[in-house]
């Protein structure tokens, strides 16, 4: 059989290349960009960067090192709008200053509509360690390694885990939650702005949230705001019609979780 083709010829013989990254990788995804970026998560939300590949860079060189990139995930403490000095995520909060987080993304997702990557965290019932799940928006700007922001949403009370991540064609994202819930989320209805000591801890934007309750059964001996759920993988679709919806109240402070 000639070289470079397949038993089709009507189809070319495809090349598998295994990249080398200096970052984790767990799910990937596809931006919208003229670069067609792959995007990455790191999987265990102790990963502190957001990676990605330039695959229209990498297919037009073959340089795997100079294709890809990452950045520090960093929260807008002071409100600036842009990337500036931060503290390192072991270092106190200072207000006058940004702050870098570590809440690695178990799913990831761009959007469609403004260019953003968001992403979700597990929370201490599936990763063992002791932090909540987040929803994840980073936002790369025109240089993401230099000028990528980071913000970082938590499930209303009563309600957490976020599991899987999907972005709509509105920009509406939608997750599963391990407290039994189909749940959505709308950054437009945010009132506040995402700036202040509640951008290093997820507690803002609660007014984003719809909830969608799981029918089904619960279990006996367990938290009975618990119900049956479901991951979303990316691409997913999501019914909600056999589901109550509530919407969710303006921030308030949320009791550590045991």
């Amino acid at each position: 059989m000639p070289a470079g083709t397949s038993r089709s010829t009507t189809r070319r013989r495809r090349n598998l290349d295994l990249i080398d990254t200096c970052f984790g990788t767990h799910h990937l995804y596809f931006g919208y960009d003229a670069d067609q970026t792959l995007w990455t998560s790191w999987g265990g939300p102790a990963g502190n960067v957001v990676g990605w590949l330039n695959t229209r860079k990498y297919l037009e060189t073959r340089d795997a090192k100079a294709s890809q990139g990452w950045a520090p995930m960093v929260v807008d403490v002071p409100g600036w709008g842009r990337r500036g000095e931060y503290v390192e995520a072991d270092k106190p909060l200072d207000p006058t200053k940004q702050k870098r987080i570590i809440a690695g993304m178990y799913g990831v997702q761009p959007s469609p509509t403004d260019g953003s990557i968001w992403g979700q965290s597990m929370d201490r019932g599936f990763s063992r360690m002791d932090m909540p799940g987040y929803l994840i928006r980073f936002v790369p700007g025109a240089d993401p390694t230099n000028t990528g922001l980071t913000e970082i949403f938590l499930p209303p009370p009563g309600s957490w885990s976020p599991r899987g991540v999907d972005v709509d064609s509105k920009g509406v994202v939608w997750t599963t939650l391990g407290s039994g819930h189909l749940a959505s989320f709308d950054r437009s209805k945010c009132k506040a702005p995402i700036s202040g000591p509640a951008a290093a801890t997820g507690e803002q934007c609660y007014e984003g949230w719809t909830l969608y309750r799981f029918p089904g059964p619960r279990s006996a001996g367990v938290d009975p705001r618990a119900a049956p759920t479901t991951p979303i993988t990316s691409g997913s679709t999501a019914s909600t019609r056999s589901a109550s919806a509530t919407t969710c109240r303006s921030p308030r402070p949320m009791a550590p979780r045991a």
